[in-house]
C-alpha cells in the first residue's frame, strides 16, 4: 500500500513537472485560443489528477497521460469544430 502511494506521488509530480507545459501547447495547437487552450488543460490535469488519486496506476504513463489529453479535446473541442458531427 506504501509503495503505491509513493508511485502515485511520483506521478502526479512528474505529470505537474514535466507534462503540464507540453500539455498546454498541445491544447493550444489544437484550439487555436489560449483561454480554451487553458481550460481544455486544467480538465486534462483534473482527469489525470483525480484518476491518479483514485488509485490508477498506468503502465505507459506517457501513453496513458496524451490519450487522455486528445480524448477530452474530442470530446469537449471536436464536435465544435466538425461540420459533419451528428
Amino acid at each position: 500500500m506504501e509503495e503505491a502511494k509513493k508511485m502515485q506521488e511520483k506521478l502526479i509530480q512528474e505529470f505537474t513537472e514535466g507534462y503540464m507545459e507540453q500539455v498546454f501547447y498541445f491544447c493550444l495547437k489544437k484550439t487555436g485560443d489560449s483561454e480554451e487552450a487553458q481550460d481544455l488543460t486544467q480538465d486534462i490535469a483534473l482527469n489525470i489528477l483525480t484518476a491518479l488519486n483514485g488509485k490508477i496506476i498506468p503502465e505507459n504513463f506517457p501513453a496513458w497521460v496524451w490519450k487522455i489529453a486528445h480524448n477530452r479535446y474530442s470530446v469537449l473541442f471536436f464536435p465544435k469544430t466538425c461540420k459533419y458531427y451528428l
